[in-house]
């Protein structure tokens, strides 16, 4: 399942939208859920907030079972980061190729 630490900022910002509009807080999310936020949301795009259907929460990592999906929330500190900007996304070096960390380790860049 997904660690909100992993999302991109517009998935953070998913997550946020729907726990704030819906009181969503349960660590999973079914595909009617999904669907009823997304009609929603799109109806509140006046207020400047676009945010798109939630693809990236089906992916087969993150099911539970059929039509039950995880959904990962956020700590108030994770959450207060992302409102100041200052969230960063974590990833799993070991996700990637061989070459790719080959890279990473010789400039430190991690």
């Amino acid at each position: 399942m997904f660690k909100f630490t992993e999302l991109k900022e517009v998935q953070k910002r998913y997550i946020c939208e729907v726990i704030k509009r819906y009181n969503h807080t349960a660590s999973e999310i079914t595909l009617s859920q999904m669907k009823e936020y997304h009609n929603a949301l799109i109806q509140v795009r006046s207020e400047g907030i676009k945010i798109g259907y939630p693809n990236w929460l089906i992916k087969p990592k993150n099911k539970i079972s059929m039509g039950i999906y995880g959904f990962p929330i956020p700590t108030e500190s994770e959450v207060a980061d992302l409102n100041s900007g200052n969230s960063v996304q974590q990833i799993n070096i070991e996700d990637y190729s061989p070459m790719f960390k080959t890279v990473v380790a010789e400039y430190n860049l991690i």
